[in-house]
């Protein structure tokens, strides 16, 4: 996603409703704007996910930290730092 971010400026809609195989997101880019709804989207939806960062993401809670642990079997890293 965020080689499609960096070329495609102008990218007003992706759908990533089938990213079932996705193993590696990173989130800290879009930090203003995620939330416990798109981490629990992501949790639900990813369970493939192995590494996930979510640094500098300060609106998350343990509400959708609590979905990462339960969907998110084989996450093996996560970077919350500042």
């Amino acid at each position: 996603l965020m080689a499609v971010y960096d070329g495609c400026k102008l990218l007003a809609d992706i759908d990533v409703h089938d990213c079932s195989k996705l193993a590696i997101v990173d989130l800290s880019v879009f930090q203003n704007v995620v939330d416990d709804g798109l981490l629990r989207f992501v949790a639900r939806h990813c369970p493939q996910l192995t590494d996930l960062n979510l640094s500098n993401c300060h609106q998350i809670t343990d509400v959708s930290m609590m979905d990462v642990a339960a969907y998110c079997t084989k996450l093996s890293s996560i970077n919350m730092s500042e």
